[in-house]
C-alpha cells in the first residue's frame, strides 16, 4: 500500500506531462522553410538556412523554453528515406548555447532561424548546400536538393515563461519532444519573413 501512492503520483506526472506536450503541438501550426544564403564569412558560396515557421492556432499566447541548437534534433533523408551520412567534420564545434525563453503571441506567426554556421567542414561546395542543424550538417548537391528530406525533433519545456524555474543538469535532449515532424522536402523559397523569437513573459 506504501508504493500505491507515489506510483499514483508518478503515474499522474506523466500523464500531465504527455498532455502539455500533445497541446503544445496542436497549439501551433509547424512547417519548415528553406532559403538559400551566401556565407556571410565567404567559407561558401551557398548556405542552406532553415526556419521553423511556427503560426499560433492557440486562443492565447504559446510558451516555451529551450535551446536552438542542443535542443533541435536534425535528420537528413535520401529519396529512399535513408540517413544521409555526415561529412567529415559534419558536426557542430564550438557553438555557444543556452536555454531561452520563447512566447509566440496570439495571433502571430515566427519564422524561427534554426540552421546556424557554427561548423567546419572541408568541402568543396560550389555546386552544394551547407545545411547545419543542430548539432549536424551535411553537404547538400544543390542539383538534387529536392530529392533530400529534413525531420526536424524541437525538445523543451512547453507552457513556461521568463522566470520557470529549469534543472541545471537537464540536457535539452532530455527534456520533451514539443515538436516531432515527418520529413520535409527541401524546396528553396524567398519568402521569408524573419522574427527574433521574443522572450516570454
Amino acid at each position: 500500500m506504501r508504493f500505491l501512492v507515489p506510483t499514483i503520483l508518478l503515474l499522474v506526472g506523466v500523464i500531465a506531462a504527455s498532455a502539455d506536450e500533445n497541446s503544445f503541438a496542436k497549439a501551433v501550426k509547424a512547417s519548415l522553410v528553406f532559403q538559400d544564403s551566401p556565407d556571410p564569412q565567404n567559407k561558401f558560396p551557398h548556405v542552406l538556412k532553415v526556419y521553423l515557421r511556427l503560426e499560433n492556432i492557440h486562443d492565447s499566447n504559446v510558451t516555451w523554453s529551450g535551446d536552438r541548437v542542443t535542443g533541435i534534433v536534425a535528420e537528413l533523408l535520401d529519396s529512399e528515406g535513408k540517413p544521409v551520412p555526415q561529412p567529415s567534420g559534419g558536426s557542430a564545434a564550438s557553438i555557444m548555447f543556452s536555454t531561452q525563453f520563447y512566447m509566440l503571441p496570439y495571433g502571430s506567426r515566427l519564422d524561427w532561424l534554426i540552421s546556424h554556421g557554427g561548423i567546419s567542414m572541408r568541402q568543396n561546395a560550389q555546386d552544394s548546400y551547407i545545411l547545419v542543424v543542430g548539432g549536424r550538417g551535411w553537404v547538400v548537391p544543390i542539383a538534387d536538393a529536392k530529392s533530400y528530406f529534413l525531420r526536424i525533433r524541437l525538445h523543451g519545456r512547453p507552457w513556461v515563461g521568463q522566470g520557470a524555474r529549469i534543472p541545471l543538469d537537464m540536457k535539452a535532449k532530455e527534456s520533451p519532444i514539443l515538436l516531432d515532424m515527418p520529413p520535409t522536402s527541401i524546396n528553396i523559397t524567398q519568402n521569408v519573413e524573419q522574427v527574433v523569437p521574443p522572450n516570454g513573459p
